[in-house]
């Protein structure tokens, strides 16, 4: 066996010599595949960077998101505040106009007091000033002709001395005067 050549058996379809047309049209097939391949990569790689893209915004909207929500709640409870205080404005406001004007009166009192008059108490009540001090006799007969000549009222409505007592040391008297205006 050694000298006869042994005859080899293929199975294999003994390979055929392809036309020009067949090969061009295998050529083009492989174009179009490759040209197809290519196409779905850049699609899937612009697919790709858009997501990426897009989750990088997602990811910046989100902290700009928790931000404001921050803002909101500082700036909610400064409403509050705000709130609070323009209540309790208006509750003083209530309590400052429900209140009189005193300045009026008291400022005409105290620039008819003559120089010789030291005041030492005043007290505002209502529609009344109550006033006492001490002076000397001329300076107080100067007041009381202010307040008791019914022709010099101007603020007030009428005026009462309630005492006049001389005191013990020195010329000086002391005084109460009730003013109702």
């Amino acid at each position: 066996m050694a000298g006869k050549a042994q005859k080899e058996i293929n199975f294999l379809k003994e390979e055929e010599s392809l036309s020009w047309s067949q090969l061009e049209k295998a050529k083009s097939i492989r174009k179009k595949s490759l040209i197809i391949v290519l196409v779905w990569v850049l699609l899937f790689a612009g697919v790709e960077g858009e997501l990426i893209f897009l989750n990088q915004k997602f990811k910046k909207l989100r902290k700009e998101k928790t931000y404001l929500e921050g803002q909101l709640t500082r700036l909610n409870k400064k409403v509050g505040k705000i709130l609070l205080l323009k209540e309790r404005l208006g509750k003083v406001d209530e309590v400052i106009s429900s209140r009189s004007n005193y300045y009026p009166p008291l400022n005409e009192f105290f620039s008819s007091v003559p120089e010789g008059v030291q005041i030492e108490e005043v007290k505002v009540n209502g529609g009344t000033i109550a006033v006492s001090g001490e002076g000397d006799i001329l300076s107080l007969a100067q007041l009381i002709e202010i307040y008791t000549d019914t022709k010099k009222k101007s603020w007030f409505k009428g005026a009462t001395l309630n005492s006049l007592t001389k005191q013990e040391k020195g010329l000086n008297f002391d005084f109460s005067l009730t003013i109702n205006f």
